[in-house]
């Protein structure tokens, strides 16, 4: 799968899912000033930020899920590696 596509709109979802954590990253955060309101999350930057890390989980649950669903597209990477030791072991 090519995420780096303008093509697909997963690939679009993807990206927008990472320039949101770079502006993310990049805005101050009054916790950061003052720990001790840091449990009350006022800006609800860990709540946007957790909404996004589940998104990106998802997209690479999902290729992962689909890169194992078909044993003849092995190829020589880390989640090729973990397959064949799978179905070795299994």
């Amino acid at each position: 799968m090519d995420l780096a596509s303008h093509a697909s709109t997963f690939s679009q979802e993807f990206k927008n899912l990472v320039e949101s954590s770079l502006e993310m990253g990049a805005k101050p955060n009054l916790s950061d000033f003052f720990p001790l309101i840091k449990c009350l999350d006022l800006q609800g930057i860990f709540k946007r930020a957790t909404e996004i890390l589940n998104k990106k989980m998802e997209i690479f649950e999902e290729i992962i899920d689909g890169r194992l669903k078909d044993p003849m597209n092995v190829k020589d990477d880390v989640l090729g590696t973990y397959s064949r030791m799978w179905r070795i072991m299994n």
